[in-house]
């Protein structure tokens, strides 16, 4: 495992924690640094397999 996959399975795994917190998709992306929303739902998505919109719904 490279650094860049070890550090992005770090930030996908703190995003989920976020939304299961009920964080709105937005903030948790700037908070990583992402300024660019649909790249990071994208990167979201390539990682957990669903967007992190259904994640988010999926989880109520």
């Amino acid at each position: 495992m490279t650094i860049q996959t070890y550090l992005n399975s770090k930030r996908m795994d703190y995003t989920k924690n976020q939304l299961l917190k009920n964080k709105k998709i937005t903030d948790v992306a700037l908070q990583l640094g992402n300024t660019n929303i649909y790249n990071f739902s994208r990167a979201f998505k390539k990682h957990v397999g669903i967007s992190p919109e259904l994640f988010k719904k999926e989880q109520k």
